[in-house]
């Protein structure tokens, strides 16, 4: 099991490497119950893609305790790999990332809006565009890992399914996420969303389903 799943890992990762990234950002979802084996699997894929294909950025929102803190925390996380090499390019997400903050605060407020601290959508999808224009001229693919999604509440899984699909969907960035399938389901249920099986799909343009091997199923000879 543990050799087969390797060979299933390169061959994924092998079709990554030839994947056109540049129109949009690819996502791939890792899916699975406790214990089938999502974070060894990711780490498999992590070692298979390598540093000379990528800048591999890992993500680990499980750390975080708010909503706004998981974009808050995945921008500075971005940030922080990227600055050493590509500044210009870690301004411009610096300066997303702060619009965006500005946005989500003036939507807590009193009157739901804030005409000094929130920029315009046109503002904000320009500069959008600018740094996904800057990530697709890189010589090297930016995949980020996302692990242990399930552990998070519901709120915050929302917010990285946002990211993944919307606010952070940049060209020529790869997007690999672990999660537990049935709880993400019922977390988009929670938040209205009719058919959660369709909503995955357009967010994860590939899934890998990992069972969890059973030891009463095993057996030697």
């Amino acid at each position: 099991l543990e050799d087969n799943q390797i060979k299933y890992a390169e061959t994924l990762v092998k079709k990554l490497k030839n994947t056109d990234l540049s129109k949009e950002s690819f996502a791939v979802g890792i899916t699975g119950e406790w214990g089938s084996g999502k974070s060894t699997f990711l780490n498999t894929m992590k070692n298979e893609i390598g540093e000379d294909f990528a800048e591999i950025v890992e993500f680990n929102p499980w750390l975080c305790n708010s909503p706004e803190q998981v974009t808050q925390d995945f921008f500075a996380t971005l940030i922080n790999e990227l600055s050493p090499k590509h500044s210009t390019l870690s301004r411009d997400l610096n300066k997303y990332a702060k619009l965006l903050n500005k946005i989500a605060k003036a939507s807590l407020s009193f009157f739901g809006i804030d005409l000094d601290l929130t920029p315009s959508d046109d503002s904000l999808n320009k500069l959008k565009e600018n740094i996904s224009d800057k990530l697709a001229n890189l010589t090297k693919k930016v995949v980020i890992l996302i692990d242990d999604t399930d552990r998070l509440e519901g709120n915050e899984v929302f917010e990285i399914l946002r990211l993944i699909r919307n606010t952070a969907d940049f060209k020529n960035v790869i997007y690999i996420a672990t999660y537990d399938k049935e709880y993400v389901t019922d977390v988009l249920e929670e938040n209205k969303i009719k058919d959660p099986y369709n909503y995955l799909e357009k967010i994860f343009q590939a899934e890998v389903h990992l069972l969890k091997t059973r030891n009463y199923l095993l057996w030697s000879r």
